[in-house]
């Protein structure tokens, strides 16, 4: 008897199983279907995650190779503006040692010049000099030489801008004149102007611009009261 309560616990226990059984494979079944429903999903958002980077991606490498192309030809730009400034630099520095040249060379020249026109007033001078010194005899024979040479020597100096002060005949003027002597007027001589330059000792020079180059040396005559 005990034999067969024990068979009949057995078969209840597997009738119980093979009616529990279904369930949980059901129940299984639907996790795993939850499960790859979720990857299912979870990949399809990885995809479209995937496909945006991509896309992104796409944008960036465009960008990157338009930036490449705007900075090579903004590069081209600048070294060929760079090479303009080079070059016009070199021809300013050329400029510059032709203008220094040139410059030095018209130093030397205007050196020259005064050079020139002090010998040509020194022989001025000298004319005079000897002009004045000349004997009543030798004074006939050599007076028209000498002025024609004097004549000549003012031409000359006229002619770079160099121009005799007149001072015989005028008033004194010390901007232009420096008075080495003074003389007393001739008798029945009736001038109206004051302090008169009677004569020129050694002549005075002025340039274009009015600037005195050397005054007169004039005597004038004395003024009575």
């Amino acid at each position: 008897m005990g034999s067969d309560g024990e068979r009949g616990n057995h078969k209840v226990k597997w009738l119980f199983w093979q009616q529990d059984s279904p369930i949980k494979s059901e129940l299984a079944v639907q996790q795993l279907t939850d499960q790859v429903s979720q990857l299912t999903d979870r990949i399809g958002e990885l995809r479209d995650s995937m496909a945006d980077n991509e896309m992104k991606l796409t944008e960036l490498d465009g960008q990157l190779t338009k930036l490449t192309r705007l900075q090579f030809k903004s590069g081209q730009e600048t070294q060929s503006k760079l090479e303009q400034l080079r070059q016009e630099l070199a021809g300013e520095r050329r400029w510059q040692a032709e203008y220094e040249r040139l410059a030095d060379h018209n130093d030397g020249l205007l050196g020259q010049r005064r050079h020139i026109l002090e010998i040509i007033i020194q022989q001025l001078d000298e004319f005079d000099a000897v002009l004045a010194g000349l004997q009543a005899e030798a004074a006939g024979a050599w007076r028209p030489l000498l002025a024609q040479w004097i004549e000549r020597s003012l031409t000359a100096l006229a002619t770079s801008g160099i121009q005799e002060i007149t001072a015989a005949g005028k008033s004194f003027d010390p901007q232009t004149a420096d008075g080495v002597g003074a003389i007393p007027r001739p008798s029945g001589s009736d001038s109206a102007v004051p302090y008169e330059v009677a004569a020129v000792v050694r002549r005075g020079f002025m340039n274009q611009a009015g600037e005195v180059i050397r005054k007169t040396q004039v005597i004038v005559y004395m003024e009575t009261e």
